[in-house]
C-alpha cells in the first residue's frame, strides 16, 4: 500500500538555523564596519580619496602628464599606469593598487598623489587621453 499523504514542511526553525543566521548577520556587520573604517583611513594605509583638487594645495604647480590607455610614467621610481579612461573617470594603477579617479579628483596612494585634471574621451579607446597631476 502506498502512503498518499503529502510531506509537510515545518515552519519552525531549528536552533541550529537560528545560530547560523545570527553568525552570518554578525559577520556581515564586521565586514561592513571594517569597510567603513578602511574608507576613513583608520587602518593606516594612507589611501584616501579627495573630492576636490582644492584640498591638496596648489595642484596647478604639480607636474602634469598626458597619458593614453595602457601608457605608464615613472616618477621617483614609482610607476603609474592608466588602465582605462571613461567619459568621467579613469582607472589608475600604482604599485599594484588600482583606483578609479573622477575628473577633478585626486587620490593619495601613500607614496604618490594622482590628480585627474581633464579627460579626453573618444569612441576609440586608443585615442583617449588622461591629463594627470602627479606628486611624489
Amino acid at each position: 500500500m502506498v502512503d498518499t499523504k503529502r510531506p509537510t514542511i515545518s515552519k519552525k526553525s531549528s536552533p541550529d538555523t537560528k545560530k547560523i543566521v545570527l553568525v552570518v548577520a554578525a559577520l556581515a556587520l564586521v565586514v561592513l564596519g571594517a569597510y567603513l573604517l578602511n574608507q576613513r583611513g583608520y587602518f593606516g594605509n594612507g589611501v584616501q580619496m579627495q573630492k576636490s583638487m582644492d584640498n591638496v594645495g596648489n595642484i596647478e604647480n604639480w607636474p602634469e602628464f598626458v597619458l593614453g590607455v595602457g601608457e605608464t610614467v615613472t616618477v621617483k621610481g614609482i610607476t603609474i599606469e592608466v588602465v582605462s579612461i571613461g567619459a568621467k573617470s579613469t582607472s589608475i594603477k600604482v604599485e599594484g593598487v588600482s583606483k578609479i579617479i573622477g575628473e577633478g579628483e585626486t587620490f593619495d596612494f601613500g607614496k604618490i598623489k594622482v590628480g585627474v585634471k581633464e579627460l579626453e574621451y573618444t569612441d576609440n579607446m586608443y585615442t583617449r587621453k588622461a591629463h594627470l597631476y602627479i606628486l611624489a
